[in-house]
């Protein structure tokens, strides 16, 4: 090239950079909030206050619930292993009615875990089992950001808050399905650390897999992530070699699959353990009820408003959509950077987005499989820059977020209890207690959920019609009694005491219209009730009962000082039902009670109001109609 060619070039390349000093002179407005963005979220003290707040955050949104009855049963099927010194049960040991002694149900220990924890805390010890497990979720993250090297910035920060969310639907439950959302995430770590580092622990599967399938029945997510992994791993190492684990990594995978698959065979039933769930799993009249719960609901209709405003399926549902969507873009920038595509990451991302998708109690997984496959991206198609343009839309996005979230938990919480207190606010304590004081003669029928709790309280005095464990009932207890409590008639109540023949019955508040109908009939006397659950009794067990069991106060002052809005609109439910009267002194203890910050509370007394007035009327015309025939 001549030196008038290069001198050339040379003033050339002079004018354009004083051309162009200007604009650096003077960036344009995305420039400065991303410079200012970026050192904001590089502070020190900004990440701390972001950590600290997010904290906050998530310890509200997960409040001590009790609204689910698992846990007494796990904590009497733990009981049972420590006590019997066993790692099986019958399972029909808990009922009086005809159930499946061959259920094979394997969390012992689990359930074990739970109980020892519960000895040694009470409800605390139950609520510091589910945050160390939650909190090693987020150990376990953090780890990997380590590991790969990278700054834990608000973006970041902002992940872990969505993550926390989505988790919410099911781990704010304390039951063993916790366990399975740790090792689940322990799983994941494993694979995205050797992917990342290049070294080689998938020997560890197996051993994981013999722990996970005796706490509790979810390791068959582990095993579904590890063969997807394997199979897009194996079309990595055949035909994408640019995403392809090492060799050896490789071949440790292709051999830690099927023996992970050998490991679960690791436990008190064996083989006949999965040929059971295999069984239920592909039964279409076993999972018929199941489909029905709020466990399996798909949360694809929750990516809009509900009627009910079900915030915490929204939130969850939306959640996972954002993380799908996020971690689709960075794929692809990953795969026009690195002109190669990663089979294993997108099939498992794809599977278990659909999968957690189609059912609530399966949200737990997808979310904690793509934060790891983002932060994998970040580092493995070098997308910093990219991360750095989302600073500043993260700082946005996660300051609306935690107002979000915290008016959420203000405004809708019910029950303010933390700590595990406020755990047995939702079970029939004092009701079990008068059953047991007055020794009401049994068998008892109890509804399905209140069965979870009664196997803890009241075995061995008492068994169970039916629980919420259902596979022992399935195959006859269970189609009757939802048949039932769904169509129940003076004539279905005779035929089915004939059939069961019980002589009391402790039936939740909310199945008010079993309770009702049996009265209805003139056989079955309301004997005592609380919070919780109403105690009917047989008109032929009265001349056996005391003078106390049956003259116990019963009036609505008794809970002058309940302020949990959903309490009381149970209990006002049920009041009014039985004059409009009472119903109206639940109303005005609803009214001085309940925080004005409750979202329903005016909307709530609204429709007290009416059904009183709907009540009086409906007493009016029975009036009327018996003057009438008097006449």
């Amino acid at each position: 090239m001549s030196k008038k060619s290069t001198l050339h070039q040379s003033t050339i390349s002079d004018t354009t950079q004083n051309e162009s000093a200007p604009a650096a002179e003077h960036p344009g407005i995305a420039e400065w909030i991303g410079s200012i963005a970026e050192k904001i979220s590089g502070a020190r003290a900004v990440t701390l206050i972001a950590l600290i707040v997010m904290a906050i955050t998530v310890f509200g949104y997960f409040p001590t619930r009790s609204d689910d009855y698992d846990i007494w049963w796990h904590l009497a099927l733990g009981k049972h292993y420590v006590q019997n010194h066993t790692m099986q049960v019958d399972h029909s040991l808990f009922s009086w009615t005809p159930a499946d002694p061959g259920w094979i149900y394997n969390t012992w220990l689990g359930s074990t875990l739970l109980y020892l924890f519960y000895q040694a805390g009470s409800s605390f010890g139950l609520w510091l089992i589910q945050w160390l497990l939650l909190t090693g979720v987020f150990v376990l993250l953090y780890l990997y950001l380590r590991v790969i090297k990278d700054s834990f910035d608000i973006n970041y920060i902002l992940a872990f808050l969505m993550l926390a969310v989505a988790l919410n639907l099911t781990a704010i439950y304390i039951k063993p399905e916790l366990f399975t959302t740790f090792l689940f995430t322990l799983t994941v770590f494993l694979y995205f650390y050797c992917k990342a580092t290049g070294k080689n622990l998938f020997y560890l599967y197996p051993f994981l897999f013999v722990l996970w399938c005796n706490i509790h029945g979810g390791f068959l997510a582990g095993l579904l992530f590890i063969s997807i992994l394997l199979a897009g791993e194996a079309v990595n190492f055949f035909l994408l070699k640019n995403s392809s684990l090492p060799r050896k990594s490789f071949l440790t995978l292709a051999a830690a699959v099927p023996l992970s698959y050998l490991a679960v065979l690791i436990n008190p039933y064996g083989i006949e353990y999965h040929i059971s769930v295999l069984k239920g799993m592909f039964n279409p009249e076993y999972m018929g009820f199941a489909k029905k719960v709020f466990a399996y609901i798909s949360m694809w209709k929750y990516l809009l408003p509900t009627p009910d405003y079900a915030f915490r399926f929204l939130n969850t549902a939306w959640v996972l959509l954002i993380f799908a969507v996020l971690f689709s873009i960075l794929f692809i920038l990953s795969v026009a950077r690195k002109r190669s595509l990663d089979a294993a990451l997108i099939a498992v991302n794809l599977v278990f987005f659909f999968f957690s998708m189609d059912s609530a109690r399966y949200t737990i997984f997808f979310p904690i499989v793509t934060l790891f496959s983002i932060f994998y991206l970040f580092k493995d198609a070098d997308l910093y820059a990219f991360r750095k343009k989302l600073t500043p839309l993260s700082i946005a996005f996660f300051a609306v977020f935690v107002v979000y979230i915290n008016y959420l938990t203000v405004v809708y919480l019910d029950n303010w209890s933390w700590f595990g207190k406020g755990l047995q606010e939702g079970v029939p304590v004092k009701e079990v207690q008068f059953l047991k004081k007055h020794k009401i003669q049994g068998p008892l029928f109890n509804d399905y959920l209140i069965g979870g709790y009664m196997i803890w309280s009241t075995y061995p005095e008492y068994k169970v019609f039916i629980d919420p464990r259902y596979g022992p009932y399935w195959k006859q207890v269970g189609p009757d009694y939802f048949n039932f409590t769904s169509k129940i008639t003076p004539e279905t109540i005779k035929a089915f005491n004939g059939k069961y023949p019980f002589k009391a019955a402790l039936i939740h508040m909310r199945d008010s219209h079993v309770i009702f109908s049996m009265a209805s009939t003139g056989d079955w006397r309301l004997l005592y009730f609380d919070k919780v659950a109403v105690l009917m009794v047989h008109k032929s067990l009265i001349p056996t009962l005391s003078a106390e069991a049956l003259s116990t106060d019963l009036t609505p002052q008794r809970f002058k000082d309940v302020n949990n809005p959903t309490t009381l609109r149970d209990l006002f439910n049920f009041y009014n039902a039985v004059g409009p009267q009472f119903g109206r002194q639940i109303h005005d203890i609803f009214k001085k009670n309940v925080y004005d910050f409750y979202k329903f509370k005016e909307q709530s007394l609204h429709v007290m109001e009416q059904n009183i007035r709907l009540k009086e009327q409906e007493i009016l015309q029975l009036q009327q109609q018996k003057n009438v025939r008097t006449r």
